[in-house]
């Protein structure tokens, strides 16, 4: 490992992303000049120190460990956290993505620890690549997603010829097989959509199409997508609709996209044989659309709230098995309900749900 470290050394050291990796025993053996600039260590402080993991908060912390104790080769995992930087004793946000590895000589654990910081990505980073070249790491992240769109739904397809046993019978392994080939096909495709969406925004290309929306109609589009996934889940979904609404002047693909993703996200935390209330009214002086997508699944902690609409934001994240997201989804919503000039609210309670209020205009102005 140290040989294949020391060949790509002047590449770590280029790049704007802050890199560690520790041992099973988490001492540090690697670091590139990105990480010492974000903790403020030098190379010899990091040397003399027995941990590198205290310069994270204590809850992810744990689940650093945990990977380093149960992880497999290979395994990934990514949380929104933050830094201490030793200097001046803040904090700085970042993405860290974390990487288990195993060396092939000794056969121990490592644990790759990528750190990037949204401030510096957003502005010159601290190795003062310019802004020029973090738009190009933008338009490829834009490109590359376009180009995976496409295997994936030939991918997609495939897989669903087989699970029907269009091509033949199949037996109950093959289908189990097959069957969790199809669900992490479509995660795939839902984490490209997402990106799609991420690149879009950072262009500020995001321009609002008015037309007239029945509202109605937008509900009866939802029922319909979404009354075979919750019997799956055995979870009761109840509608509530004005039968007097007006049609609303604003755009919506966008609209669609807000409820489709709250409604999706209450469909993916509630537990199991739990109820969903969605329900779209009119404000009571009539100017505006309230939305309301209400569940009963684990809630959030008060002092997550704030956070929740965060990019890449995932709130009380653990390694293992369970449901998984990439911390976007809410982001994109209440970047959207901005751009229709509305709002997103949160009312929730840990352990007995959360209710998300989009409050949208009647006619965009």
């Amino acid at each position: 490992m140290k040989l294949k470290i020391e060949s790509y050394e002047k590449i770590l050291n280029a790049i704007i992303e802050g890199v560690a990796i520790i041992d099973d025993m988490q001492h540090p053996i690697y670091w590139n000049d990105a990480f010492l600039a974000l903790t403020g260590y030098d190379s010899a402080a990091l040397e003399s120190r027995r941990e590198l993991l205290d310069v994270f908060p204590d809850k992810d912390q744990a689940i650093m460990r945990e990977l380093l104790r149960s992880g497999i080769n290979g395994q990934e995992f990514a949380l929104n956290t933050t830094v201490r930087n030793k200097n001046n004793i803040r904090r700085k946000t970042v993405l860290c993505r974390l990487h288990v590895v195993q060396d092939t000589d000794s056969e121990r654990k490592r644990l790759c620890i990528i750190l990037a910081s949204l401030k510096d990505m957003e502005e010159n980073d601290p190795n003062g690549v310019p802004r020029e070249i973090n738009a190009l790491r933008k338009a490829f992240i834009s490109n590359v997603s376009h180009e995976l769109r496409t295997p994936a739904a030939i991918i997609r397809e495939a897989v669903s010829l087989l699970a029907d046993t269009t091509l033949g019978e199949l037996n109950q392994s093959q289908l189990h097989f097959i069957g969790m080939a199809v669900k992490n096909v479509d995660r795939l495709t839902s984490i490209i959509n997402h990106l799609l969406d991420i690149a879009l925004f950072e262009k500020n290309s995001v321009d609002v199409t008015l037309e007239q929306v029945d509202l109605r109609m937008l509900i009866a589009q939802m029922q319909k997508k979404y009354c075979h996934i919750a019997e799956e889940k055995s979870l009761i979904l109840i509608w509530q609709c004005d039968e007097h609404l007006p049609e609303m002047l604003t755009d919506s693909t966008k609209l669609l996209y807000i409820l489709n993703n709250l409604i999706k996200n209450a469909v993916q935390f509630s537990r199991e044989g739990g109820e969903i209330v969605i329900r779209i009214d009119k404000s009571a002086d009539g100017n505006n659309v309230i939305m309301m997508v209400k569940d009963n699944g684990c809630g959030i902690p008060s002092d997550e709230r704030e956070k929740i609409f965060d990019m890449f934001y995932q709130f009380n994240r653990v390694p293992g098995p369970g449901e998984r997201g990439i911390g976007i989804g809410l982001a994109v919503v209440n970047r959207l309900a901005q751009l229709l000039k509305g709002k997103v609210d949160l009312e929730s309670e840990e352990g007995k749900g959360s209710t998300f209020i989009v409050t949208i205009p009647m006619i965009y102005e």
